[in-house]
């Protein structure tokens, strides 16, 4: 999931995109919620999300100006049901009318603007492409999404079946799309590109999904004889702000290292050779940061980003992934290999001493501070309440003091709400050195497994999804 900022009204910050409003308007029948939201992705890097709130007149309508940069789809939310339109550059107002009790199948667009938005609800409905339950392949450190049903059939069909069932669905999709007159021809490009997206993805997932059957050589014959990649250019530098593009440029490598397969343990430095070697212009850029941020991010692997981002950094013509990297990294790109947390000891305030591996199978956060150190205090403060979300949902954050007196930590403790279990350092000696900390506060994830994770921002509320992810390990 992405990470989202919220917005209230007009205002909005985007790095590196150009002001674009327009108007959403309309009315919700039958209200049983006040708000709707609107949302888009305002950095394709890290797929975080700008959101935008309105609350309802009284009389159920609703008016809201958005600042969508480059986005061109945006998300209506209402409740718990998610709607995506799309807006074309010229667009300006879009008027939105829709029943609460079924935002997806009672959607309804007017005017000149809303014209295309219709066509597309009723292209999403005829060829098949709403409300899919998706498979994740995953490997490297990237992930490609394939339709759940599809995958299924790719798994029990023969290669002939299932590759003439996909062809009859893309000449369908085509057909349809090519038969209504009048329809905006930025629309038109957009989706032209999707069915031949989808198209590819679906030829690659059968090769991804039947790996284990078929050798290296027989994938490289079936890439000739079902022409994989003729409907797609895998060097579209403008169609980078749709994810559907994202995800074939992922299936793409992964078919690639399907034809070289290699050590399992060195996937990452593998992928990222296989981008250097086959992409160009912003999509290398674009993968290579990709490939960095999700190993570093979401699979706890610095080794890549450790090896690769200061070439990275030098050569590419694109700085804002370079600066949007940097700031998750940290300025001094300190990165260290994943390694297994000391069990150092500590004492809680019943005055019992216990180690770390108390905790092996728990999700463990070490904060470590003392009670002279004002951004410690200032971070415990600022993220307690995410704190106490984390902590009922399993999370462990330890708290260790290194504080000269034993008495200090106490008192420190009266005068201070510190969300966690609050102990002091007894022999941190051993963790220092490995973890090297050299400043307060300092901050250390521990998986189930006991062994150092990273994630992808010190404010806990942006990594609060990543908590998850670990915590289902």
């Amino acid at each position: 999931m992405g990470k989202y900022f919220l917005l209230f009204g007009f205002t909005l910050l985007c790095f590196g995109t150009e002001a674009r409003k327009i108007i959403l308007e309309g009315n919700v029948t039958d209200a049983d919620a006040m708000e709707i939201r609107f949302s888009f992705v305002n950095n394709l890097l890290t797929g975080e999300k700008a959101i935008y709130r309105t609350s309802l007149r009284d009389d159920k309508s609703f008016a809201l100006g958005i600042d969508v940069g480059n986005a061109n789809l945006v998300e209506i939310l209402y409740k718990e049901e998610v709607y995506e339109i799309y807006v074309a550059p010229g667009n300006q107002k879009i008027n939105i009318s829709f029943n609460a009790a079924n935002l997806y199948e009672s959607i309804q667009f007017d005017n000149t603007d809303g014209f295309s938005n219709n066509f597309l609800k009723n292209f999403r409905k005829n060829c098949g492409l709403t409300n899919h339950e998706m498979e994740k392949y995953e490997s490297g450190g990237l992930i490609t999404y394939i339709q759940k049903d599809l995958a299924n059939r790719a798994k029990s069909y023969g290669d002939y079946d299932y590759f003439k069932k996909i062809e009859d669905d893309f000449n369908f999709q085509r057909r349809y799309l090519y038969g209504q007159p009048n329809l905006d021809v930025t629309l038109v490009r957009y989706l032209d590109k999707l069915i031949g997206w989808r198209y590819e993805v679906n030829k690659i997932a059968y090769f991804l999904l039947n790996k284990d059957r078929l050798s290296a050589n027989q994938i490289r014959n079936y890439w000739s004889r079902y022409a994989v990649m003729q409907n797609a250019d895998i060097n579209d530098d403008e169609s980078l702000v749709f994810p559907e593009y994202q995800n074939l440029l992922s299936a793409f490598l992964h078919y690639l290292a399907l034809e070289s397969p290699g050590n399992p343990e060195d996937m990452d430095l593998a992928y990222y050779r296989f981008i250097e070697g086959n992409l160009t212009s912003r999509s290398r850029y674009f993968m290579l940061a990709r490939l960095m941020l999700e190993n570093y991010q979401r699979l706890s692997n610095p080794r890549l980003a450790h090896r690769k981002f200061p070439g990275y950094e030098r050569e590419t013509p694109y700085p804002e992934y370079a600066a949007s990297l940097k700031s998750i990294f940290g300025g001094k790109l300190e990165f260290v290999p994943k390694k297994k947390v000391p069990d150092f000891e500590v004492m809680d305030l019943n005055e019992h001493h216990f180690k770390l591996s108390r905790y092996r199978g728990k999700v463990v956060y070490i904060s470590l501070w003392a009670s002279w150190c004002a951004p410690c205090l200032e971070n415990f403060r600022e993220s307690y309440q995410v704190r106490k979300e984390l902590e009922r949902q399993g999370v462990v954050f330890l708290n260790i003091n290194i504080d000269k007196t034993e008495q200090e930590w106490r008192t420190a403790l009266y005068r201070h709400d510190i969300v966690g279990t609050n102990v002091y350092g007894i022999d941190l000696s051993e963790l220092q050195k490995e973890m090297k900390i050299s400043t307060l506060p300092h901050y250390v994830l521990v998986n189930k497994s006991g062994m150092q994770a990273f994630l992808s921002s010190k404010d806990l509320e942006f990594s609060k999804e990543e908590f998850y992810s670990f915590l289902r390990e």
